[in-house]
């Protein structure tokens, strides 16, 4: 099996994270307040504002349950994290490279292929660098590294 070009290579993991975020709950994302009950502590459920249950509510992203297992522990850091990359804000990521790496092509039947905006060789710094994103991925050419 032939070894990817670079931008096969990116083309192959956006469309992985396209996937995934579209079959995710929609967004937007974000905690609800603790409940007023007996043991409030960490009972907060990620929920979506993009999608609601037949009885209005939120639909419940991610959640807690059990008597002695309820609640979400997490860095409140890390919570705003995993809340900000909904799956709106992802697909709008994925459509962002996917403009930029369009801008970036070169022409393969061109005698001396270039970047269309860098006018250097391929693969341009820029298509370089937005392969660097996806470097923990299979696949990846420690080569195409910016």
């Amino acid at each position: 099996m032939t070894a990817p070009t670079i931008t096969e290579f990116i083309a192959a993991n956006l469309a992985r994270i396209e996937q995934v975020a579209r079959e995710a709950t929609p967004g937007p994302w974000r905690w609800e307040e603790p409940s007023a009950g007996d043991w409030p502590d960490g009972d907060e459920s990620l929920v979506s504002d993009g999608k609601h249950t037949p009885g209005g509510h939120p639909e419940t992203v991610l959640y807690g349950w059990g008597y002695d297992a309820s609640g979400i522990e997490g860095r409140d850091e890390d919570r705003a994290h995993i809340a900000l990359h909904d799956p709106a804000h992802v697909l709008a990521w994925v459509a962002g490279l996917r403009a930029v790496v369009e801008m970036h092509r070169t022409w393969a039947d061109d005698p001396w292929p270039e970047c269309e905006v860098c006018r250097r060789p391929p693969p341009c710094p820029t298509i370089r660098a937005i392969a660097c994103i996806f470097a923990d991925q299979p696949g990846y050419d420690e080569g195409w590294r910016a």
